[in-house]
């Protein structure tokens, strides 16, 4: 994961709350979610940890019809759920996303299983 260090940056503000930068206040660090490595290596764990194809399974499921394919439809959702989220520190975005993505997954299978 790509990170900047910065310790003299200052605690969050309302307007962090609007960045694609997630500041981790313990470990004073960035991490740019418009950097399209740091956004590719989310989509990777995602797929890994949930056991997802390269397939087309995901951009209805997600809410992301517009998507060409399931990364595609990765990337779309992180960001709405990024923006749905008043504030999410660095160091637990991927287990954030993780718990997102699971209620969603089941949700969808609940419904229409």
């Amino acid at each position: 994961m790509q990170t900047t260090f910065n310790h003299q940056y200052p605690l969050p503000t309302q307007a962090h709350y609007q960045s694609p930068y997630l500041y981790d206040k313990h470990h004073a660090f960035l991490i740019d979610l418009s950097d399209e490595k740091v956004m590719e290596r989310l989509v990777a764990s995602l797929k890994y940890v949930f056991h997802v194809n390269q397939g087309l399974e995901l951009p209805f499921i997600l809410g992301c019809p517009h998507c060409d394919d399931n990364d595609q439809a990765l990337i779309c959702w992180i960001t709405h759920e990024l923006k749905q989220t008043d504030w999410v520190e660095a160091s637990h975005i991927f287990n954030f996303l993780i718990g997102r993505l699971k209620r969603q997954l089941e949700a969808f299978h609940q419904e229409w299983m």
